[in-house]
């Protein structure tokens, strides 16, 4: 994903509120706020809620690891908002990750670190605040993933796009999703982005990609939990706040249903 040093997004948004108001509209949908730990005076927190139903899959949603893509974030509080969450699924939701970018409008944390390149430190030996307290958090508490989705914007992109981690040749969410994005986005037309192949706004790698900054968050849970499947989805940056908004949370639904739920009516 690209990025630019420095760049305020857009629809930045005041980050004490928007973390007192995904904690309470959370309560309100049921979940449970877990705080894992702080950093820079700002809580770490988890949203978790099981199934309504026996067999129902498990699902990792994330947001926020870059501070200069308040999409995500938004996404997710609207989601809660809207009460649109499908209650057929085991969620682990982490709605922002990086609390201190967030706050300044930057990709990094407030200590210049990429949160997203720095999943690879052995226990004990973690580079960021953050990222160790995730780790330790989901080694403790979550044993399985079905499919994770990561919401991140592109602030080079025209279009939408997403990277999908798929080596068992499981069904493929990469269509469905980019279908809900396209009324408000349209997809992607470029044939490389940062360096990988896309088609038809689809990164799809045959091999787990080699990361020589550093490993992300994605290829982490892929690696850590077994994944089948993995989306991590991009929306751009120069389109209004709201439309990326809509894009990220109608993303989330589309792949929930292709799971076979749905959110209520």
């Amino acid at each position: 994903m690209y990025t630019r040093e420095g760049n305020e997004r857009k629809g930045r948004v005041n980050v004490d509120h928007a973390i007192e108001r995904i904690q309470t509209l959370a309560r309100i949908n049921r979940f449970d706020c877990e705080p894992f730990g702080y950093a820079d005076g700002q809580p770490l927190f988890a949203l978790h809620r099981k199934a309504n139903t026996t067999a129902a899959p498990t699902v990792y949603l994330s947001a926020g690891i870059h501070g200069d893509e308040p999409a995500g974030p938004l996404a997710i509080l609207h989601l809660l908002g809207k009460k649109k969450l499908p209650e057929a699924i085991n969620w682990w939701i982490f709605p922002l990750l990086n609390p201190s970018g967030f706050a300044r409008g930057q990709r990094e944390n407030a200590h210049g670190q990429d949160l997203n390149r720095a999943y690879h430190f052995p226990p004990g030996h973690e580079a960021t605040a953050e990222v160790g307290a995730h780790k330790a958090y989901l080694n403790k508490h979550c044993t399985q993933i079905d499919l994770a989705l990561y919401l991140h914007e592109d602030w080079e992109a025209e279009g939408a796009y997403l990277y999908e981690l798929n080596f068992a040749d499981s069904p493929s969410l990469a269509q469905p999703i980019l279908r809900s994005i396209q009324p408000q986005i349209a997809i992607e037309q470029a044939e490389e982005v940062d360096g990988h192949t896309v088609h038809r706004g689809i990164i799809k790698p045959e091999t787990v990609p080699e990361n020589p900054e550093g490993l992300p968050e994605s290829i982490y849970i892929y690696q850590r939990f077994g994944l089948s499947r993995s989306y991590t989805i991009e929306t751009p940056s120069s389109l209004p706040v709201a439309t990326r908004m809509e894009a990220l949370g109608a993303a989330v639904l589309a792949a929930t249903r292709s799971m076979g739920t749905s959110p209520p009516a």
